[in-house]
């Protein structure tokens, strides 16, 4: 049964180390975990380094395909260009809207400053050019811990720019809680993926409300993954066997899965 669920299957939201925190398991560690399990490929995600250059050691080491990515915090500049140029350049496959520096995340856990993307209704002056680069790369636009307000208004543009891979992350989450209405307004207008994660806050597993949200929007627009890394959760196999086997009792089809888990992460990677 572990064997069927996990083959083939492609992860596009994992943290491994070295990092600034501690993670539960290295990047050939987890490429390792990923392949042995029969898994197709891993995306790694840093809150404060780019990726790309350690993804491509851990493919080259392992023979299993290991992908990277930037995330937009501060640590990088925050709305760098000259950043998501070379990160691009180097095989970075996802931009990242800011995460832990994002204003809205500061504000969620009661603190002031961070990185705005959009206010007044108009976006951040470097976004244009980081959003044309997007585009011109075949790249994923993440939209990391950005506010509603803010996904809205960097998505239209997004699109307008002609991005063609646009990712809502973990709407679920306290930071971005986004109602499913608003969640299906993205995906019908303009053609965004869902992705679901394994866990909330807390390392609370999100599986019922997942598995609801996939119920009532479709599997075609969903992407799951299980953003493993911390050490109080499992490691990468355990995590999404549970994950999958969760999803499968609450009434999710293996057909569904298969199109959350392999085709669109497929799509997104251009695999």
């Amino acid at each position: 049964m572990k064997e069927t669920l996990l083959k083939g299957v492609i992860d596009i939201h994992v943290h491994s180390g070295p990092d600034d925190r501690p993670r539960k398991f290295h990047d050939i560690e987890l490429a390792e975990n990923v392949k042995n399990a029969g898994g197709r490929a891993v995306l790694l995600k840093s809150h404060v380094v780019p990726t790309m250059d350690r993804a491509y050691i851990a493919r080259v080491v392992t023979g299993f395909d290991v992908f990277g990515s930037i995330v937009l915090n501060y640590a990088v500049g925050g709305f760098n260009p000259y950043a998501v140029e070379n990160a691009l350049l180097m095989g970075a496959k996802t931009v990242w809207m800011p995460t832990m520096d994002a204003a809205n995340h500061m504000h969620w856990l009661g603190k002031r400053g961070g990185l705005v993307a959009a206010k007044g209704g108009k976006l951040h002056k470097s976004l244009d050019d980081i959003l044309r680069l997007i585009a011109e790369h075949d790249a994923i636009l993440s939209t990391g811990h950005l506010g509603m307000e803010e996904q809205f208004i960097l998505i239209e543009r997004a699109k307008e720019l002609n991005v063609k891979k646009v990712v809502v992350d973990h709407p679920e989450q306290g930071m971005v809680n986004m109602p499913v209405p608003k969640q299906q307004e993205l995906v019908e207008k303009f053609g965004a993926y869902i992705q679901r994660c394994a866990s909330i806050e807390s390392w609370v597993r999100a599986y019922k409300t997942n598995a609801d949200s996939i119920k009532e929007i479709g599997a075609e627009s969903t992407v799951i993954v299980t953003d493993c890394g911390v050490p109080q959760l499992p490691f990468w196999d355990e995590l999404m066997m549970e994950y999958l086997t969760a999803m499968l009792d609450m009434g999710i089809t293996t057909d569904m899965l298969d199109v959350m888990t392999k085709t669109n992460p497929a799509y997104l990677l251009g695999l």
